[in-house]
């Protein structure tokens, strides 16, 4: 695998992370206005949250991930 490989594949892991916490936030934040009021702030402070808590786990991830192959296999798990 090339560098350039490594880095599409470690972009497809992110990728996937982000529409995960994409589809959970939204999931999380219908459930919170249904049973009240969420401010503007509220939302902001779920969202960013959500990002902190996916992006440290697949950094994590990813550092543990000290070969190409590993790399590879995440990618393609996430992928499919």
């Amino acid at each position: 695998m090339t560098g350039s490989e490594r880095d599409d594949a470690e972009e497809a892991v992110r990728d996937w992370g982000e529409e995960v916490r994409r589809r959970e936030l939204s999931r999380a934040l219908r459930r919170l206005e249904a049973s009240g009021e969420v401010t503007a702030e509220e939302r902001a402070l779920v969202a960013v949250t959500s990002r902190r808590v996916v992006a440290a786990l697949i950094e994590r991830w990813l550092a543990n991930c000290r070969s190409d192959a590993a790399v590879a296999v995440l990618a393609d798990v996430v992928t499919d």
